[in-house]
């Protein structure tokens, strides 16, 4: 892709793209440089006039968001990422909705199929949890990891099926939104707390001191997470798989604006081509977290 004429001082590498920013991730590592994939430029005015924006809008060649009081970004041919921070806004509040929503979007005009889920490394296989709001995910994804699992990917779950019988999930960036009592739990030399700059954002972020995957890998498994009094695990047809991965597809969330185009029809068979060839479970997981440890055995064969 061509380059503006003068080349941003950040790289960085999530989700098989190599990234050029003005603006420094403190949930990445810098990479060394290489031809971007995706370009983020600093504005410095704001890209429209606040009061006559909407949050979200889906054209064909350019998405554009606006996070009041934080920032407006429009990406413009999936590749170029303008960004204008708020007056007052600190950067630290980027991370937040750039490498959420605005990524999830990117990716979804290239082509990836994205999950609204976490994903982690347990026995050398990749398992992908997804869940409706309080169902846990992020609690047990962050208990996993305390456990010794490698995180690789969280909220955003990225999967390349341009080979239709090999789906292939992208490695993410080494940090989570939890629960503040779940962060609470890590020690500093597992996690690094990270400033949210303000964001009123329910949830703590934090950096895991942990090698990340740099990979793609195959998924093992998909698990919808439920709450219940004890740990289960059912294994769902097709049908309701199909349903599940679905209802956690990320830019389904905004309607069929992102779908326009043709999108719809190619999401409906990369949905269904990753239910055909990965099992979907639910996994039922217990509301306490002292018996979390419960489903463990149910991830690792060992039950």
């Amino acid at each position: 892709m061509s380059t503006d004429a003068k080349t941003p001082p950040f790289a960085y590498e999530c989700f098989g793209q190599h990234i050029h920013s003005d603006f420094q991730f403190q949930e990445m590592d810098e990479t060394q440089a290489a031809d971007p994939d995706l370009l983020i430029i600093r504005n410095k005015a704001l890209l429209r006039p606040p009061e006559k924006t909407q949050m979200a809008q889906f054209l064909p060649d350019r998405q554009f968001f606006d996070f009041p009081d934080v920032v407006q970004a429009e990406i413009t041919n999936k590749t170029r990422l303008a960004i204008a921070l708020y007056p007052g806004a600190a950067e630290a509040m980027l991370g937040l909705p750039v490498l959420g929503p605005i990524m999830a979007t990117m990716l979804h005009y290239r082509g990836y199929l994205v999950l609204h889920g976490s994903g982690l490394v347990i026995d050398g296989k990749l398992n992908v949890f997804v869940g409706h709001r309080g169902a846990g995910k992020s609690t047990t994804a962050a208990c996993l990891v305390k456990r010794g699992h490698q995180l690789f990917t969280d909220d955003l779950v990225v999967i390349d099926l341009s080979d239709p019988s090999n789906p292939l999930a992208l490695p993410g960036y080494p940090a989570m939104k939890i629960a503040p009592d779940i962060a609470g739990r890590f020690q500093p030399e597992e996690a690094e707390l990270l400033s949210n700059g303000g964001y009123p954002y329910p949830k703590e972020r934090l950096r895991i001191r942990q090698k990340q995957p740099l990979q793609c890998m195959p998924i093992e498994a998909i698990y919808e997470l439920e709450r219940a009094d004890g740990a289960g695990l059912e294994a769902l047809d097709f049908n309701p798989a199909m349903n599940t991965l679905m209802q956690h597809s990320y830019m389904l969330k905004y309607g069929n604006a992102p779908m326009a185009a043709g999108r719809g029809a190619a999401h409906f068979t990369q949905v269904t081509r990753l239910a055909s060839l990965v099992g979907v479970h639910r996994l039922k997981t217990p509301s306490s977290l002292a018996a979390l440890h419960q489903i463990e055995p149910l991830l690792t064969g060992a039950a």
